[in-house]
């Protein structure tokens, strides 16, 4: 009653301190006495208080801090919220999806292996994390530009830096992330198929679906990748290149705050650590590594700077101070000034076992070629493409069609390559 007859906007405290009243009231009962809410009043408390939008910002807001709170912090099963999960939030259609359904779907990752642990996982073993279904079922089905971003970010980050990951044998942690791997291909496989059945431009409600799960699944591909990248206890010792190596490097240590830009993504800010009198090239090669973009701009203090103006000169005299943003180049063209190629974690290595699958989807539609291409363009190419480009019977038609925009740009992305590949054999 007070919430449909009331018609302030809560800016006076007057009416915050009659919104706040309620709100702890049912903390406190949804808390004590859970056995109390009836089926009838769960179902009130869902439909007419926390799931419409139309309520102010400030008493929405508050409703489902305390909820969020109240499943943190509960101690033993709780029968509201139970049925909150595994009634309510399922039946949540995708147009509803909010800040707040996320922030209740992370509270209730931490609830259910509080409450129901899996167990210990053994060598080579994929670890199950409870409650992570739904994280996915958010992250393929969201509408474009609302919550995705931010449920990605919070599964990655769940798949590489939860006590349940990081507690269990390395073989384990491993293993979980390959079979991440193996998911999302087969999602973006099995979205391709209905892809490729559907008119071109098609607006039904199930292709729609279908190109959510392909542009997702390689969303949480990159970021995957980015995430081991930028995590030295998944990332393999740089053999090739010791420069870039996890290491500090000559003069006093600098820490470097940069956050990551591809595809419509970004990352969490994160530190690098580097020797003042490593060079402005030593720089940039780390940032490739931890970034995994072979080619991006640079900007700093709001406005585009080159790295390697002068390669030679140290991190102290490039005085980055703040943010560095590292935005990827759309073009995903590698980077000129290193002829190196970093090292592969497994989980490298396991996507390009899926790369032909992958390569192939360059024949869909634009708008999903072009991901696809995004994503392949962050590893060298392959050696499928390498040994077409080289073939001397190929016609300039087999390497370049011009009906499928991205298998020609691929193709004379790896012609490039090896072009300059030979070019420094030769020399």
């Amino acid at each position: 009653h007070f919430w449909e007859t009331n018609n302030s906007d809560y800016s006076d405290s007057l009416s915050q301190n009659s919104l706040m009243s309620r709100v702890q009231l049912l903390s406190r009962i949804i808390t004590k006495i859970p056995d109390t809410i009836s089926s009838d009043l769960s179902d009130l408390l869902w439909t007419r208080i926390l799931l419409p939008t139309n309520a102010p910002p400030q008493a929405r807001s508050a409703m489902w801090d305390m909820l969020c709170r109240v499943t943190g912090q509960s101690g033993s099963q709780n029968p509201f919220i139970e049925r909150c999960l595994h009634q309510y939030l399922p039946s949540v259609a995708p147009e509803q999806y909010t800040n707040e359904i996320v922030a209740f779907a992370e509270q209730a990752v931490s609830y259910e292996i509080r409450f129901d642990p899996p167990p210990t996982p053994v060598d080579h073993e994929i670890v199950s994390v409870p409650g992570m279904d739904r994280i996915w079922h958010l992250i393929l089905t969201a509408p474009p530009d609302t919550i995705e971003g931010r449920a990605t970010s919070f599964a990655i980050d769940v798949y590489l830096d939860h006590p349940l990951i990081r507690r269990a044998p390395a073989s384990a942690a491993e293993a979980t992330h390959l079979s991440l791997v193996d998911r999302c291909v087969e999602q973006i496989k099995s979205a391709a198929t209905k892809l490729k059945s559907s008119q071109p431009g098609s607006n039904e409600p199930d292709v729609q679906a279908a190109g959510l799960r392909l542009s997702r699944s390689l969303l949480f591909l990159q970021r995957l990748l980015q995430g081991l990248r930028s995590r030295p206890q998944y990332s393999p010792p740089q053999a090739q290149s010791p420069e870039i190596a996890e290491r500090i490097g000559p003069g006093d240590p600098v820490d470097i705050s940069y956050q990551c830009f591809s595809m419509g993504s970004q990352s969490k800010v994160r530190t690098l650590r580097i020797g003042s009198l490593c060079t402005a090239r030593e720089l940039v090669d780390r940032l490739v590594s931890v970034t995994g973009f072979a080619s991006f701009n640079a900007i700093h203090g709001g406005h585009m700077i080159d790295l390697l103006e002068n390669p030679d000169a140290t991190v102290q005299d490039l005085k980055i101070k703040g943010l560095l943003i590292i935005r990827k180049k759309d073009d995903g063209s590698e980077s000129s000034g290193s002829g190196r190629r970093q090292s592969l974690t497994l989980v490298d290595t396991e996507v390009l076992r899926h790369f032909d699958d992958l390569y192939d989807l360059l024949t869909l539609e634009d708008r999903y070629a072009r991901e696809i291409y995004d994503f392949l363009s962050v590893f060298p190419p392959q050696d499928r493409v390498r040994v077409l480009v080289r073939d001397v019977n190929r016609t300039e038609k087999d390497l370049f069609p011009m009906g499928q925009p991205y298998v020609l740009l691929y193709s004379v992305k790896t012609l490039a390559t090896c072009l300059r590949e030979e070019s420094l054999e030769v020399c």
